[in-house]
């Protein structure tokens, strides 16, 4: 039984493998060459694989913690309630009548009061490193240090160098662990480094260890040496911040959907101050930091002791700066620019949430050491995965769309000549083109959610798979008209190149 075609066609339905075959080859071959182009020559890559990493860690912060990709929760509160950050600010240097840089016995009183409430650890994210300040009130930071240590407390001081020797003050390394707080750069906010290049732990690492967890719970720092973990943000919704920073509550509400929503409305078209400044997708980011933030004048006179009590007894303390003279600023994906001792807290958090299942770049696929095929990386097979779907469905509806305008079938009389085509046809291929557009984009997204979640890999650049299902648009809409410039070009090259070549080769002899 020979089948007709929409444009009642004989036979158009009997497949060719051969062309098809054909097809699907120069369909790999475009998508091959613009995702050459687009890494490459513009070197677009990193701007997409960041930027699908912003996005993913935008709209998926309500589900921060989740161990499912469908647990849902209309508690969007996931961040720890252990940690609690401290901030100095311009504003309590006014308050106070300093100026930056301040005295060693500030910083201690500082100390003084968050040692009151008794906290389980503390993280001071401020470089003790000038030995050519005066060392005026250093007695009284060291006594401080040293009443700690003697309650059990645990110090751990900012080393802002990677180099093996110490740069902290020795009177200071006497009662406190020196730690690594180097921060890659604004735009690498979710990769974290769980140890720098001379072994020293980071600062997230050693308040983690000092939590004593489990063996089952501890990470092993041989294995950790080169593999930055990738850190997932939640957001704060807490109704009490007392801090600096108030949080923007109604985004809260936004649902993941909503949240992608209005990212598609609200950058459309992407703006460049948008993009470069504020790190894309800005509406909907939260001004409030992911943790409860202390500023250092309401330590001292804020008007609720009780819940200052109940924020640092037993919690890991960070203790940082927020000045413009000190440049330490990154630009997590859920927030506007926030101080760097923000990044170290959320690092923690993550390795509360996940352990040692915490997230990172990329894993090989087995566990050998001598196979091959251990060399491969999970990532690097889905991405190929959803190439080779991409391709395979282009190449279907580059079938389906001929079909509808009635080119290239092959019926019983002969080849077929293009017909005039029927606008009733129009909508046909509209809805397949948006069909297939829509399943390759529903594939994408599961795998990168899949990668997420059970496998804990970083989600992948997402955008770069969407733009060749952008490319298949054009492949599908216009491939009769691309396939005879194609033909056109290479009759060009046979005949003014190879042609010629044979010719004078002919007339030499």
């Amino acid at each position: 039984m020979i089948l007709d075609s929409i444009c009642g066609i004989p036979g158009y339905w009997n497949v060719d493998f051969r062309k098809s075959a054909f097809i699907w080859v120069v369909v790999s071959l475009i998508y091959f060459l613009v995702g050459l182009v687009f890494a490459q020559v513009f070197a677009l890559d990193n701007i997409s694989a960041w930027t699908s990493r912003t996005l993913f860690y935008q709209w998926m912060a309500p589900y921060y913690g989740s161990a499912e990709k469908r647990d849902v929760s209309d508690d969007t509160s996931r961040i720890s309630d252990d940690i609690s950050v401290v901030i100095l600010r311009e504003a309590d240097l006014q308050k106070q009548q300093e100026s930056w840089p301040v005295s060693y016995e500030f910083h201690a009183d500082v100390l003084d009061s968050i040692l009151e409430r008794s906290p389980k650890s503390i993280l001071i994210d401020i470089g003790f490193i000038d030995r050519f300040r005066s060392t005026d009130g250093l007695d009284d930071l060291v006594d401080v240090l040293r009443r700690a240590d003697k309650r059990g407390i645990k110090i751990f001081l900012a080393a802002p160098s990677s180099d093996s020797s110490s740069s902290v003050i020795p009177e200071l390394l006497e009662y406190g662990e020196e730690v690594s707080v180097l921060i890659e750069s604004t735009r690498n906010s979710n990769r974290y480094s769980l140890m720098d290049k001379s072994g020293r732990k980071s600062a997230a690492l050693a308040m983690y260890d000092s939590a004593m967890p489990p063996p089952e719970m501890r990470i092993d720092p041989d294995t950790i040496a080169d593999i930055p973990m990738h850190i997932a943000w939640g957001q704060f919704s807490g109704k009490k911040n007392n801090g600096p920073y108030r949080c923007n509550v109604p985004l809260l509400s936004l649902h993941p959907k909503d949240r992608i929503w209005k990212t598609i409305t609200e950058n459309s078209p992407p703006k460049a101050n948008n993009f470069f400044d504020n790190g894309f997708n800005d509406e909907i980011r939260q001004i409030c930091p992911p943790h409860r933030t202390i500023a250092v004048d309401y330590l001292w006179n804020g008007d609720d002791p009780d819940w200052l009590d109940k924020s640092i007894k037993d919690h890991f303390v960070f203790y940082g700066v927020d000045i413009e003279m000190v440049d330490g600023s990154v630009l997590a994906p859920t927030n506007s620019k926030l101080p760097g001792v923000f990044l170290h807290a959320m690092a923690l958090d993550n390795l509360f949430k996940f352990n040692t299942r915490y997230i990172i770049d990329d894993r090989p696929i087995c566990n050998a050491e001598k196979s091959w095929m251990c060399s491969i990386n999970i990532g690097l097979v889905s991405k190929l995965e959803i190439f080779l779907v991409v391709t395979l469905l282009t190449t279907l509806e580059v079938w389906l769309v001929g079909g509808a305008f009635c080119t290239n079938a092959n019926g019983s009389k002969g080849q077929v000549e293009q017909n005039d085509v029927n606008w009733k046809l129009i909508p046909w291929v509209i809805f397949i083109d948006i069909s297939f557009t829509l399943f390759a984009v529903f594939i994408i997204w599961n795998i990168t959610l899949d990668l997420y979640y059970d496998w804990r890999i970083a989600p992948i650049d997402f955008l770069e798979m969407f733009s060749l299902v952008s490319v298949g648009i054009g492949v599908r809409s216009s491939w009769k008209f691309s396939m005879d410039v194609f033909r056109r070009f290479l009759l060009y090259i046979y005949s003014n190149i190879f042609r010629n070549s044979r010719k004078v080769t002919h007339e030499q002899k």
